[in-house]
Parts: C-alpha cells; sequence; structure tokens
C-alpha cells in the first residue's frame, strides 16, 4: 500500500496560464479537492506577460461587426500547417475558443475592450485587455483573477513548492507526485495530475536536444525565465509518455538587445533587410501584412549567424516619419516609450505604469518624432551597431559583403521603387521605398528574437498525457504551451494569440476531464 504525506482528488502543477484555468474548471466541474503545486511564490508564470489571446466568432467580436468565421480561421491555419499538427484537437480549440472568452469574462474584473489582427490584416481574432494606453495587460489581469476565484472556490495552493516525479500504480495510471518545499520532500497521493508547468524554453540542455544544429547564443528569448525549465516534459518522459519531435520555435525577427528604436525600425516594412551577403531574403512587409508575424523571424533563422541589416535612405527616413503611422500592436506599444525591459517586469507586476514619459500614452507613433535624432546619436555613440554614410562602398565594408553584390541589390531595389512593383519578393507597392538619397542609414542586427518553444508532450483531444504505447495515460493530463499539436512546426498560422488561448482552453478541458476521472474512481 502506498504511503503518502498528504492526498488529494487532483494536483495540477502549475499555476500560469494553464494550470489557473485547469484548477478552476476542476472545481467548477464538482471535483471536491484540488491542489496547485507552484514552485514560484506567486501566480501566473509566463501567462502574465500575455498581451492578447486568440478567439473567432466571440461576443466581443459580433459586438464590433467583425464576421470572420471558426471555418475560415481554420482552413487558413491548417493549410499553414501543412496538416502537420492535432486537426481534432485545433479544430475543436478554435470551436471553443469563443466559449472561454465567455467564460473568463463571466469572471468580475476580467473584460476584453481591444479586438485587433495583431500582425496583418486577415483576421481581427486576437483580444486584449487594455487600460488607459497601448499596453495590454491582459495576461496580469487574468492571472489575478483567476488565482482569486481558485481561492474562492477552496483551491489549496502549496506556493515555492517544486514538482520532482510523478507516483505511478503500474505503467499508465498515476497515483500522484513527490514534491519538494523548502528542502523537504513530499509525496502528494492523487487520483489525477495536470501537467501545467509550461515549455522547455529555458532550458538549455532540452533545446540542444532538440536542435542540435542551432546557436541559441546570439537569440533573445523572451520566454527565458528560470521557472521555464521544461519540469513537466521531464515528469512526463520518466515515466515514457510519447514525446514529440514537432516542437515549434516561433522566431519573431531581428532583434538589437538594449535599442528599442533600432528593434522598430528594423521591424518596420519601409527598410531593406539585407543578409551577410548584402541580399535581401524577405518581404519586408509580412511582419504587418500577414496574419502570422512569424514569417520574418522563419527566414531570418536561414540566415548565417542570424544576421541581417536595415537599410534606409534620407529620403525615405524623413518620409516615413511624416506619415506618423502606427503599423502594428506592437509599434502601439514600445513607439509610446515603454520601459524596454517590460517583458521581465511583466512577470512579476502590472505593467501599465511602465511608460517612461506620460505624456506620450497611447500615442504609438512618438518615437518617429526623434527617430532621425535616435539615428544620428547611435551611429556617433554605437558606430558597431548603425552606420551613418554617403558612401555604398563603406556600406559593404560595414555589413562585409561583395561590394558590387550591394550594388547590384540596390540596383534591383530602385527598380522595383520605380515601376512600383516588387520583382523578387512582391512586398506591397504602398511599402516601397528607394535607395538615392545620402546620408544612408544601415542598423545592424546580430541577434534574433525567440518567444517560445511550443511542445514536447503529445495529449489527445481530452488532453490526456500518451504513453509510447499510443494509448493514453489514466489521470495523467497536460496542459499549456508545454503539450504538442496546437499548431505546426513554423509559426501560428492563423492564430495569433494561441499561447495564451490554447493556454487557457486546454487547461479548461484538461480541469473537466480531471474531475470526471476523478469522481468516477470515487
Amino acid at each position: 500500500m502506498e504511503k503518502f504525506d498528504m492526498t488529494t482528488d487532483i494536483i495540477v502543477i502549475g499555476a500560469g496560464g494553464s494550470g489557473l484555468p485547469a484548477a478552476l474548471a476542476a472545481r467548477e466541474a464538482g471535483a471536491e479537492d484540488v491542489t496547485i503545486v507552484e514552485r514560484r511564490k506567486l501566480t501566473g508564470g509566463t501567462g502574465a506577460i500575455i498581451g492578447h489571446m486568440f478567439a473567432v466568432e466571440s461576443r466581443p467580436m459580433k459586438e464590433r461587426g467583425i464576421t470572420v468565421t471558426k471555418d475560415q480561421v481554420f482552413e487558413r491555419h491548417m493549410e499553414s500547417a501543412h496538416w502537420a499538427c492535432d486537426a481534432r484537437l485545433a479544430r475543436n480549440f478554435i470551436n471553443a475558443s469563443a466559449q472561454m472568452i465567455d467564460w473568463l469574462e463571466s469572471k468580475e474584473g476580467i473584460h476584453f475592450n481591444h479586438i485587433s489582427a495583431t500582425s496583418g490584416t486577415r483576421y481581427q481574432t486576437s483580444h486584449a485587455i487594455r487600460e488607459g494606453n497601448n499596453i495590454p495587460v491582459t495576461g496580469r489581469v487574468i492571472a489575478d483573477v483567476l488565482t482569486r476565484e481558485c481561492k474562492k472556490a477552496g483551491v489549496h495552493f502549496m506556493m515555492g513548492t517544486r514538482a520532482q516525479s510523478l507516483i505511478m500504480d503500474g505503467e499508465k495510471k498515476v497515483a500522484g507526485l513527490v514534491v519538494t518545499k523548502k528542502g523537504e520532500t513530499l509525496r502528494i497521493g492523487a487520483k489525477a495530475v495536470i501537467i501545467a508547468t509550461g515549455s522547455i524554453t529555458a532550458n538549455e540542455e532540452l533545446r540542444k536536444k532538440f536542435y542540435p544544429e542551432k546557436d541559441f547564443s546570439k537569440t533573445e528569448i523572451t520566454a527565458s525565465h528560470p521557472w521555464i525549465h521544461g519540469d513537466g516534459y521531464l515528469m512526463a518522459k520518466a515515466v515514457h509518455c510519447l514525446g514529440d519531435p514537432l516542437m515549434t520555435t516561433l522566431y519573431i525577427g531581428p532583434y538589437i538587445t538594449g535599442h528599442m528604436v533600432g528593434q522598430m525600425i528594423m521591424s518596420r516594412p519601409y527598410i531593406h533587410l539585407l543578409n551577410l551577403y548584402g541580399k535581401r531574403f524577405v518581404n519586408e512587409d509580412l511582419m504587418i501584412t500577414n496574419d502570422d508575424h512569424s514569417m520574418i523571424g522563419s527566414a531570418l533563422d536561414r540566415q548565417p549567424k542570424h544576421m541581417c541589416f536595415g537599410l534606409i535612405d534620407t529620403a525615405s527616413l524623413r518620409d516615413m516619419v511624416k506619415k506618423h503611422e502606427v503599423l502594428s500592436n506592437f509599434e502601439a506599444m514600445f513607439g509610446q516609450g515603454v520601459d524596454d525591459d517590460i517583458y521581465n517586469k511583466a512577470a512579476n507586476t502590472r505593467v501599465d505604469g511602465l511608460i517612461s514619459d506620460e505624456k506620450n500614452a497611447g500615442n504609438g507613433a512618438a518615437w518617429l518624432d526623434h527617430l532621425e535624432k535616435d539615428l544620428d546619436e547611435l551611429a556617433e555613440k554605437r558606430p558597431d551597431l548603425v552606420l551613418k554614410t554617403d558612401s555604398v562602398p563603406a556600406i559593404a565594408a560595414f555589413i562585409g559583403c561583395d561590394e558590387t553584390d550591394l550594388n547590384e541589390q540596390i540596383k534591383r531595389i530602385n527598380d522595383h521603387y520605380d515601376k512600383q512593383y516588387d520583382a523578387e519578393f512582391l512586398k506591397n507597392k504602398r511599402f516601397l521605398y528607394p535607395f538615392r538619397t545620402p546620408p544612408y542609414y544601415v542598423v545592424k542586427s546580430e541577434e534574433i528574437f525567440l518567444d517560445s518553444i511550443f511542445g514536447g508532450i503529445r495529449i489527445n483531444d481530452k488532453m490526456e498525457v500518451i504513453h509510447e504505447s499510443g494509448y493514453p495515460f489514466e489521470g495523467l493530463y497536460a496542459a499549456g504551451i508545454g503539450v504538442s499539436g496546437f499548431i505546426g512546426s513554423h509559426g501560428l498560422g492563423a492564430l495569433d494569440g494561441t499561447a495564451y488561448a490554447s493556454s487557457v482552453y486546454s487547461g479548461y478541458v484538461a480541469g473537466q476531464k480531471a474531475a470526471a476521472y476523478s469522481k468516477s474512481l470515487s
């Protein structure tokens, strides 16, 4: 007979974007005793930094007259994924996404007041909570509200407690969890366990295991917090779960450490992005014209050393500034002067106060007003980062490319502008600029921006973890971005906002299924 230090009906490992919905849904479904085990002393996890979540045919969309349908999104998503995801899981998720918005909004304090097409213009399906400015506080607000609701519902929180291993009853039936708290080891008996620990993103060894040929040394990883260590994946693999080599690396695009101005301009469609060879490698407008903002990141991931250079001439720069546009949610937030370290700070606090100059609050085009001055200062203080010159040979030397190749590329850029047709990569003619008027500006990026790594644990549409035999475990569930199946190997398809939406959905379903299973044992 197994001996336990304590027992509960359901253990949820992790109090983040999937764990909190799982625990609350389990209680709402009738589970009598639900316990959350969380290694940190703060709830929310990586989900707390999320700015928006996907949904389609939701109440907020209908109120705004947005007519995107579930079928449209599903077809686009599966086409983008090449059907290399779990079609039933993706379909169920898309179909239930509006229900998840309703469920969240049924909790006092959650109200989605901003709908947008986060990246491009195809689908306005990104739901956000914004307060007084352009900074979305979606993840933190939901985490705080669900934490409150879990406590009201009687969920027991074991904070500062790290899960170590699953306790099994035979080969495929879970019986509990081994945890450590303040150096003490505890054995907790449970009828069901839900793994909601997040991704493997911050675990260097696991990154190398899945991507042995990749060099992550020049990669800025948003979700590289110390608690995102793949604990759930390692525990599941230790009991022979079916892993998934088809993981998703969500690369966003060029990154420049500590220089948000440079980062902003490298994300603009008017810029000419060149690789180490002095040649364009991508349609630069994809960041704002496509529903999947990871496409430029995917293209950059294929470039040597993840390096690229953004070129713009003075006439183009000044015309771009004169337009005073806000072209994306990224610009709407960071263009008003948000603290560059927002993603790290958001994991621990509300972020709506992190604007350096309050007079710019709500003005996502504020950064353009001093862009030329900022680039001039960077060119003077950081000549390794920004080059200002009248000389094309100097640009070739800065890039390290063949001068003839660069001249040929510049000629093509100017031909595209003159003909209003990008014969190389079909950039929208609205964003075509020539490269003729010195002084020229060249911004260098040696890093790539990685949002997260999705996947690892194979589940079915009931969120049951799959054993390596191909059949599900009894009583073992998983949820959040640490599970595979929602998306394909590259990008999000039409599901921008998947990270949080799939976490809420999978947590909600896992909680309901675990509650039903635990009651059946009773």
